[in-house]
């Protein structure tokens, strides 16, 4: 059955800080920023910089479970916060998508960075020179949401199919590196036999 991504989640816009971000080593919050997700729609915590603020109880405080999604550029993927985390902040241009209850995190992800989706996005873009996905847009997106044993099934193989790809680039970066030093061996022996049949 599909319905509505308003429906199956809740859809907040990140914090629109006032001034550039200054980052203080002791502060009190992190803040999640377009740069800190990479190219396969991955959260990496360990860059997030962290502020000193007086923020009171603001709506866009990240919880495990929660997507984060890129309205602004090219690519309009969502990653996931796969971790418990605390007092981390989702900054503008950034939305918020908090599945529900009847809705797998892990599932909502996959659909949302499926190529069907993306192309859907696409179509949804605003702008010329800075395209963006607006939050009244994504909220009106269909979304197929079967039984939550399906989701979970299919979120599964697609984690099962992420790593397979992650081992298979790494495979290929080992099997380079490997016959770059074979060649080079090649290459220095050659060049030694030379030089001794020159001497």
């Amino acid at each position: 059955m599909d319905r509505k991504l308003a429906e199956v989640a809740e859809i907040r816009m990140g914090y629109s800080f006032r001034s550039r971000i200054e980052g203080a080593p002791e502060g009190n919050w992190s803040v999640v920023q377009m740069k800190d997700i990479d190219e396969d729609s991955r959260l990496h915590y360990e860059a997030l910089v962290t502020i000193q603020a007086d923020l009171g109880s603001p709506k866009q405080v990240l919880q495990k479970g929660d997507l984060v999604f890129r309205s602004r550029g090219q690519i309009n993927t969502a990653a996931l916060v796969d971790r418990e985390i605390d007092q981390v902040l989702l900054a503008s241009p950034l939305l918020l998508v908090r599945p529900k209850r009847d809705v797998v995190p892990q599932y909502l992800q996959w659909w949302i960075n499926t190529p069907a989706t993306q192309a859907a996005l696409s179509e949804l873009a605003e702008g010329t020179s800075v395209r963006m996905v607006s939050k009244e847009s994504l909220q009106k997106l269909e979304v197929p949401v079967p039984s939550l044993e399906i989701q979970k099934a299919i979120a599964e193989l697609a984690s099962m199919a992420a790593r397979e790809q992650e081992l298979l680039a790494e495979l290929s970066r080992l099997r380079r590196r490997w016959s770059d030093v074979v060649l080079c061996d090649l290459a220095n022996r050659k060049a030694n036999s030379v030089m001794n049949r020159g001497g």
